[in-house]
């Protein structure tokens, strides 16, 4: 998953800087030649999901990103949701 969410703590992006990041995938996405399923959006998680939910659906993102070559930005420390 690359070196931008190795903390253990980490569990994925705030929900506001989230719906960017996934917008723009999106954006790069309708650009793309293949037409492989698109993740969940963030939107779309419960709002009492766990932290695992959470992380798992960031870990698809960004696994679904890379695998198209589409690049996630690095986030900053406020930019992160941690485990509590």
């Amino acid at each position: 998953m690359g070196d931008n969410n190795m903390d253990e703590d980490f569990i994925c992006p705030m929900v506001w800087k989230w719906s960017d990041i996934f917008d723009k995938l999106v954006e790069q996405w309708n650009a793309h030649p293949e037409k492989d399923d698109v993740p969940e959006p963030p939107h779309m998680l419960a709002p009492n999901a766990t932290d695992n939910a959470r992380r798992q659906r960031w870990s698809d993102t960004v696994d679904w990103a890379e695998k198209y070559g589409m690049s996630i930005p690095v986030l900053d420390e406020h930019e992160k949701h941690y485990r509590i």
